[in-house]
C-alpha cells in the first residue's frame, strides 16, 4: 500500500478554501488536461454523495464523499481507475494565521508499479497546489 503525502499553503482564510473545495466543478479547475474530463455529482458535497469523473464521456473513477466537515472530507474509491486496488484520499484544511495549509494524504493499492505513480501523483498535487494560489489568493 502506497501512502502519499502533500501539502499546500494558501493566502486565502479556511472559510473560502473549505467553501472552493466543497463544490464538486472546482476539481476540473485543478485537474491538469481538465478539458479531457467531465465530472457527475451534486455541486456542493455532502455525506454519501457519489462523484463520478469521466475521460471522454466514460466512467473512470468513482468516489464515495464521507466525513464532510469544515475541517475536509474523504473521497473513497468506489470504482478506480484500471490497475488501482483501493483509493481513499483524505482533505484537510487547517488554519495557520492569514493561511489555510491544505493537506492530502492518499492510501493506495494497485498493479501499477510505485515508481510510476509516485511521480504522476507529485505532479498532479504539485499542480493543484499552483492552480489553488491562482484560484484563491
Amino acid at each position: 500500500m502506497l501512502e502519499f503525502y502533500y501539502s499546500c499553503k494558501v493566502t486565502a482564510d479556511i472559510e473560502k478554501v473549505v467553501d472552493f473545495f466543497s463544490r464538486s466543478e472546482n476539481l476540473l479547475k485543478i485537474t491538469p488536461l481538465s478539458f479531457l474530463f467531465s465530472l457527475e455529482g451534486k455541486s456542493k458535497l455532502e455525506n454519501g454523495d457519489i462523484i463520478k469523473v469521466k475521460l471522454f464521456g466514460h466512467d473512470i473513477m468513482e468516489s464515495l464523499i464521507t466525513n464532510v466537515s469544515k475541517e475536509g472530507f474523504i473521497d473513497n474509491g468506489v470504482k478506480r481507475p484500471l490497475g488501482i486496488k483501493y483509493w481513499e484520499h483524505r482533505h484537510s484544511f487547517k488554519p495557520s494565521g492569514n493561511k489555510t495549509l491544505i493537506e492530502d494524504r492518499l492510501k493506495i493499492d494497485s498493479a501499477i508499479p510505485y515508481a510510476f505513480i509516485k511521480p504522476l501523483l507529485d505532479y498532479l498535487f504539485s499542480y493543484r497546489c499552483k492552480k489553488v494560489k491562482l484560484l484563491l489568493e
